[in-house]
């Protein structure tokens, strides 16, 4: 059931705790007790509503043509905080200055019903399905697929950043076809990892959080994300090392990243990582050691399929 906000009227308003209440919306940042009866259905919004809500995202009165596509996979998760990170991410994109972006979000869903919470207001909400692990290298090549730009931005759904950030993107990708989104990227503390954590690009190698590639680039030369990999993990160090190996050195801009806090693990645990998936491990093994025969393998198939997963491994595919 879709709520609607009683200060802004619109939808969007989720339950924090028992009969506590916020609203994304910037602009009326609703928070705190609100009686069941102020609260009213939005399920039967209107198309007219919705292409309201939508001018609104963008903060303009007429459509214009976008020149980034951002692009964020999704999952429904039983923990709230992501949920809330959800949330504070479409803030984030609601409060840019640069307003030429498209929004496209592709969601996993094994039952194939979308629960993502705010499909009405991105540009573009895909649903895929299928019987294995979430893909997120999948999901992220789909929506490759669907940008109406040549300017992809793939962005982790719990990465927050601030109202200059795509137009410092915007800026930066004119002099590089393929960047990461940040010189500093600081983990917020919580359960698992109690004390707040500051990653700079020479401590992790991943192409985490936030990174830019262009289209041409990224489907001709470096090959798309590696869609062999299912569940948490290794897809973003796949890419970090061919795209270490193309470009001798991955261009960072020079910009600081939040990743709001999420438990890892139902009870306990700082990261889900299956580190016995022989095949997944035998695979990025094998990226590393050889990144240009992985890239090679990528470029003769045709990523983003939005029936299934594309292999270039077989699914028993393991080394001796």
């Amino acid at each position: 059931m879709n709520l609607r906000c009683p200060k802004c009227g619109r939808v969007g308003l989720y339950e924090t705790n028992p009969g506590t209440y916020g609203c994304p919306w910037l602009d009326c940042k609703l928070k705190g007790y609100v009686p069941k009866k102020e609260i009213y259905n939005g399920d039967a919004i209107t198309l007219e509503e919705k292409e309201l809500h939508k001018k609104i995202m963008k903060g303009i009165e007429k459509i214009t043509i976008p020149e980034l596509s951002c692009i964020v996979a999704y999952a429904k998760s039983p923990d709230p905080q992501r949920d809330e990170a959800t949330t504070k991410l479409i803030n984030c994109f609601l409060a840019q200055r640069f307003r030429k972006f498209e929004l496209i979000v592709v969601e996993f869903a094994k039952d194939g019903i979308g629960k993502f919470p705010y499909g009405w207001i991105v540009d573009k909400h895909i649903i895929l399905q299928d019987d294995r692990p979430f893909n997120k290298s999948w999901l992220m090549n789909v929506g490759a697929r669907v940008a109406t730009t040549n300017n992809l931005i793939f962005h982790d759904a719990d990465v927050l950043f601030g109202k200059d950030y795509l137009e410092k993107i915007n800026e930066f990708r004119k002099t590089h076809v393929l960047f990461s989104g940040w010189s500093s990227f600081r983990c917020m503390p919580g359960r698992d990892n109690p004390h707040m954590r500051i990653h700079v690009p020479r401590t992790i190698s991943c192409l985490i959080g936030a990174w830019f590639c262009n289209k041409d680039y990224y489907w001709n030369t470096f090959g798309g994300y590696n869609e062999d990999y299912f569940g948490y993990g290794r897809e973003d160090s796949d890419i970090w090392h061919r795209a270490t190996y193309l470009l001798d050195g991955i261009p960072v801009m020079d910009y600081p990243l939040v990743h709001y806090y999420h438990n890892w693990h139902p009870d306990s645990g700082p990261n889900p990582l299956i580190r016995e998936d022989k095949r997944a491990n035998a695979i990025l093994e094998k990226c590393m050691k050889n990144p240009e025969e992985i890239r090679q393998m990528l470029l003769k198939v045709k990523l983003g399929n939005m029936e299934h997963p594309t292999l270039i491994h077989d699914e028993n595919y393991e080394t001796e």
